[in-house]
């Protein structure tokens, strides 16, 4: 464990050979410490009540071992007393590495944890100062980053450290303790309630060019996520800086791909790369200018590199970064960005179609963000790269999008997640192009396609989700063309027949669609989304709103069952909205529970409490279709849960973590459709459906009179709730009325 002679030789020959065969990948092949430290780690993960303490009491012991030697050689004239400082020197540095790489051990113990900021200020921090020892600075350095979760109750200690640590980022004459400084950092940053970020924060501008120097120097995945720590952490400062750390990151990312293929360190410090690009970006997307100039500097190796087969390596990343593009770009998608269209469809269609679900992403903010330029717009394209490969053709925008929907849905063999995808993205057609005639055009295809795959029974669909998205689709296209879609519905005859369905005569699309629709309309498996049971609903709507009379007759036959679907649909998305606004409706003191530490100044506070008044009631009985009682405290609804909700936000909080993996954004209480924006998200489908019976009610009485007939009393409190909500709704009020059905 301790530094050998060996490791002083490649120090002081090559610092960068050095850090690469820290960072080895194969290390624990050849390399005896990092073969023994996962022995270590996977001994104390099984038997760490027996083995935790022994291995700490071992390292204390020869850092006291190190104090001693050190303080009786200090005026000593022994010669070899530089040789014996060498080694005890040698043996401290092995056991801080120890106690480094079990840091997560010793922070679960107690009794341990209460003593490790004397641990660091006794042992360690007195290495930072080690100007003989260079090995001695650089370990300390890496402890203490190591250490970050450390509650320092000594703040002027924490100060000086962190300066000391600036220091030597900036300015220390040995590259490795520069190194490991500016990858400790990135943790220190966070710490201490925002006080660590007061310090750096005069500092941002040299921290950021000492990093980027550093990122010349070495292929560094680690120091790439060094840097976007820092990013993350001062993300509102970012943006005057941001073209230059993009174009520093560019230029390294091309000198990364051009290293030999065998270099691996190389080709995972590439994709990182993207990686920090993508972040800065997040980092700047409140800056509408900022955003848009980076454009000039990200297109070109798009189009160059990162869209291009020999960059599959890192085309996840790619794509993940254009998304952030194409969404938060100001204003209509530029001519810039839709030059990349092209590239997106010919890598869907041939070499990257294992990467459907980001390519999807992309061409949606495409069509979302510049829907006359997808509907008008056209360009070449060329399906194959070989160099004898004929001359691009010339296709619109539209045609790409139909046709890689055709390859994933159509074609059998296509994984069934990837119908998923080309199911979402020909509704994010539908859905924003409805009223073009192109969407009249293509309907019949498009349901054609949708109704063999749902019909088909050799590698049929046996993923719940995928077979909702494709009746999903349909539901769509009542909803662009109600009567096309049923006249199309018509048609199909050749469509099988369920075999849970009793005989029915003249069977046809129509038939099994409605089957198929009632089936997962009444499995929670099928819908579980509230998005996809409104979809449901105004699709309903649209069949009952549609002249009697022009009806297929298997609809007429089942009008009634129809509206009480309806009803049926509405009150299950009632009852989950009522879950949904009883969690959002979390009791101040509990939230002051769940936000932790908060802000000194409050401001925290401030929101939440402006949060309470948009969700506060405005006069109106917003509970009666939230299924809760008058005398029942929304909140209460979730009180048997609000333990794990604290416990789940704690780990929200920590927004980026110490980790292999990097920076991960999550929220695991996210729903999907918090990140998906659709058309008729802003319709209230209550209006639609009471709009819609009214229009029955006016122009077909006798129809009207026989619905109410079969509809049950409950059912008909139902609906005339409904009336009171859409009436009440009209009336102005004095303030609005948050979170309501629509």
């Amino acid at each position: 464990m301790c530094f050998s002679n060996k490791d002083l030789e490649v120090w002081s020959i090559d610092p960068i050979e050095f850090v690469r065969r820290e960072w080895d990948l194969f290390g624990d092949i050849w390399d005896p410490r990092p073969a023994g430290i996962t022995v270590l780690s996977d001994l104390l993960m099984f038997r760490k009540g027996d083995y935790l303490h022994v291995v700490a009491q071992m390292c204390m012991s020869v850092l006291t071992k190190y104090n001693t030697v050190k303080a009786s050689i200090q005026n000593s004239n022994d010669p070899n007393a530089s040789k014996l400082l060498l080694e005890v020197s040698s043996d401290k540095e092995g056991a801080m590495y120890i106690l480094g790489c079990i840091n997560r051990f010793l922070g679960s113990e107690q009794d341990i944890s209460k003593t490790l900021e004397a641990f660091l200020t006794t042992h360690v921090i007195t290495e930072l100062d080690n100007q003989n020892l260079p090995f001695m600075r650089a370990r300390a350095a890496w402890t203490i980053g190591e250490f970050y979760k450390v509650e320092w109750q000594n703040i002027d200690m924490f100060t000086q450290v962190l300066e000391r640590m600036v220091v030597m980022t900036y300015s220390d004459p040995d590259f490795v303790v520069r190194l490991r400084s500016a990858l400790a950092l990135r943790y220190l940053v966070t710490q201490r309630n925002g006080h660590a970020k007061k310090i750096l924060s005069p500092k941002l501008p040299q921290l950021l060019e000492v990093y980027l120097k550093i990122l010349q120097d070495i292929e560094s995945e680690e120091m790439f996520k060094a840097l976007e720590g820092i990013i993350v952490a001062f993300d509102n400062e970012i943006a005057p800086f941001a073209l230059t750390l993009v174009s520093k990151v560019v230029e390294r990312f091309k000198e990364l791909t051009d290293e030999d293929e065998d270099n691996d360190q190389a080709g995972m410090a590439a994709s990182e790369a993207v990686s920090s690009i993508q972040i800065i970006c997040h980092a700047v997307f409140r800056s509408p200018d900022v955003l848009f100039s980076l454009q000039s500097v990200l297109v070109p190796i798009f189009a160059s590199d990162l869209l291009l087969a020999h960059c599959m390596e890192h085309f996840d990343e790619s794509l993940e970064l254009l998304a952030v593009l194409t969404c938060y770009t100001p204003g209509e998608t530029s001519p810039q960005l839709w030059s990349l269209f092209p590239l997106l469809y010919a890598a869907g269609m041939t070499w990257g179609h294992t990467f459907i679900v980001n390519i999807v992403i992309c061409l949606d903010n495409y069509i979302d963000r510049g829907k006359n330029t997808f509907l008008t717009g056209s360009a070449p394209v060329s399906l194959d790269d070989s160099p004898d490969a004929p001359p691009p053709v010339t296709i619109t925008y539209l045609e790409m999008v139909f046709n890689l929907f055709k390859r994933v849905v159509a074609d059998l063999q296509i994984d069934e997640m990837d119908v998923a995808e080309g199911c979402k993205l020909i509704n994010a057609y539908i859905q924003h192009c409805t009223g073009h005639p192109s969407v009249d055009q293509l309907l019949p295809h498009i349901i054609q396609i949708v109704m063999t795959r749902l019909g088909t029974t050799e590698n049929g669909i046996t993923i719940e989700s995928v077979y909702a998205l494709l009746v999903q689709v349909i539901l769509n296209a009542l909803l662009a063309n109600t009567k096309l879609t049923l006249q199309v519905l018509l048609s199909l005859t050749g469509v099988p027949q369920p075999d849970k369905m009793p005989g029915a005569a003249n069977f046809n699309g129509v038939t099994y669609f409605v089957f198929e629709l009632w089936r997962w309309l009444n499995d929670k498996r099928g819908f579980p989304n509230e998005r996809d049971k409104k979809l449901a609903i105004l699709a309903l709507a649209t069949i009952i709103r549609t002249p009697f009379e022009e009806l297929p007759p298997v609809l007429q036959s089942a009008f009634p069952n129809i509206l009480r679907q309806i009803i049926k649909t509405q009150d299950a998305l009632a009852s989950q909205r009522a879950l949904s606004r009883g969690v959002n409706m979390i009791t101040k003191e509990q939230r002051d529970v769940t936000d932790g530490d908060g802000d000194e100044d409050g401001e925290d506070g401030e929101e939440n409490e402006d949060e309470d008044e948009e969700d506060s009631d405005d006069g109106r009985d917003v509970n009666k279709f939230y299924k809760v009682s008058d005398d029942e405290d929304i909140a209460g609804m979730v009180s048997e849960g609000v333990g794990e909700m604290v416990e789940l936000k704690e780990s929200v909080k920590q927004f980026w973590d110490k980790s292999s993996e990097g920076y991960e954004f999550m929220d695991p209480v996210a729903d999907e459709d918090d990140y998906v924006e659709t058309p008729f998200d802003a319709v209230d489908e209550i209006e639609v459906v009471v709009k819609s019976l009214q229009v029955i009610g006016t122009t077909n009485q006798a129809l009207w009179t026989e619905l109410m007939k079969a509809m049950t009393d409950d059912e008909k409190k139902f609906m005339e709730q409904m009336v009171t909500y859409v009436n009440e709704k009209a009336i102005p009020q004095p303030q609005p009325l948050g979170h309501q059905l629509g």
